[in-house]
């Protein structure tokens, strides 16, 4: 039990505070830990014997107090009322597992790879952890292992967690972790893992390591030059995430037809066999283009004096059989200019692809060409002398651009 001192709301301070309304509640005790040193804060209830509000979120000003955001459910919570205050014991429970869990990391990390290894930033919350820390490259697949390993074994150690307060020069001295950047008081609070790690830390911890269950680190890139970001999760929820992973597993396999120690080689089989196929019918695909050109050349080519202007839509074509067909019909016409157009069936859009053969340049400029056809669809176009592409999601005007390009080209 506790003691309502102030309630704010919209920067003044209010004698109560009305159901369906919200604001911020200062108490004489609170349970409410506020998010602070990389922790999420805790939720719960603030109960009277007329009144239920949410907490929300608490947040410690910068003279110290502890603002517990509230939203009435029912009834008006007054101040210097006597209201009940608790916790949601399952988050922060997970919340305890993710921040020891996030000390593990820590230790386990300049374990590896040197006491030069340093915190530079944290999320802990009910999920998951997030632990950045400097390094200049990635974890390799071994690496991320070895830490899991070294970190399950800790768990499985059972360890007691200590907290204490102490002066920040005996706990420096007898090898406490003080995080980069964070400031200190002459008195700080010490949690150690028997026998492991020790750092100088507020937050919210277990009372012994086997109560995260289990550690599963799920990411490990950058966020900055030589910061890498590792996040990870313990308790249900890192069981949650191998259960669902392994589910995941057991459907290629069975998708596959292979067993669990097979997937990784019949997956990588699978993809460059399709690879192959794609290749095969994308060259196919090209061929019979080529062959359509051969088999009606007038319907697509047009002789202006010694040059040849080309104008084809392909129709199921990616952008990179758009060039490659490009170049085949400069190399079976040398003096041409092209004008190759495809409707991408699922964005709706037209992606236009002008082409000037060598012989061409410089009284032809395919850039120029491309950016003025944009402008006929409303679109956008550009690239180089010999190659350039224009596109829109206005379809409608296709034949506008093609007599563009056709006057543009002489080919009218």
């Amino acid at each position: 039990e506790t003691i309502i001192l102030a309630i704010i709301a919209d920067d003044k301070e209010l004698p109560e505070l009305k159901e369906g309304e919200k604001g911020y509640i200062i108490l004489k005790e609170t349970p409410f830990y506020p998010e602070m040193g990389g922790q999420v804060s805790d939720r719960g209830f603030v109960k009277s014997s007329s009144a239920l509000a949410q907490v929300l979120a608490s947040i410690k000003s910068e003279n110290g107090l502890i603002l517990n955001e509230v939203v009435v459910n029912k009834g008006s919570i007054k101040k210097s009322e006597s209201v009940e205050a608790s916790i949601d014991i399952e988050k922060r429970q997970e919340i305890e597992k993710h921040h020891t869990a996030t000390h593990l990391l820590h230790k386990a990390l300049r374990q590896l790879f040197g006491e030069q290894v340093r915190q530079y930033g944290s999320l802990v919350d009910d999920h998951h952890l997030r632990f950045d820390f400097n390094f200049n490259r990635p974890l390799n697949d071994d690496e991320i292992n070895e830490l899991e390993i070294i970190i399950n074994k800790k768990i499985q150690e059972n360890l007691t967690v200590y907290k204490n307060i102490v002066s920040y020069e005996e706990a420096i001295k007898n090898g406490a972790v003080a995080l980069f950047g964070e400031k200190y008081g002459k008195r700080v609070r010490v949690v150690e893992v028997a026998g492991y790690s020790k750092e100088l830390c507020g937050g919210c911890h277990v009372d012994a390591t086997g109560q995260l269950g289990v550690f599963k680190i799920i990411s490990e890139n950058s966020i900055a030059s030589g910061i890498r970001r590792i996040e990870a999760m313990c308790g249900i929820n890192g069981i949650d995430y191998i259960s669902k992973n392994f589910k995941k597993m057991k459907k290629i396999a069975s998708i596959t037809g292979c067993g669990y120690d097979e997937i990784e080689k019949t997956v990588e089989e699978l993809i460059n066999n399709n690879k192959k196929l794609l290749a095969e019918n994308r060259r196919l695909n090209e061929k019979l283009i080529m062959n359509e050109l051969d088999n009606n050349i007038n319907k697509y080519v047009r002789e202006v004096d010694d040059y040849y202007v080309v104008v084809m839509e392909l129709k199921d074509i990616d952008i990179d059989s758009l060039r490659n067909v490009m170049d085949k019909i400069k190399n079976k016409l040398e003096k041409s200019i092209i004008l190759l157009y495809n409707i991408n069936k699922i964005d709706g859009k037209v992606i236009f692809l002008c082409g000037v053969s060598k012989k061409m340049i410089p009284a032809f400029d395919a850039s120029l060409i491309a950016k003025s056809i944009a402008k006929v669809v409303g679109g956008s176009g550009g690239g180089k002398k010999e190659i350039a592409q224009a596109g829109s999601k206005n379809i409608k005007d296709i034949n506008k651009a093609i007599e563009s390009f056709y006057s543009l080209t002489g080919g009218l």
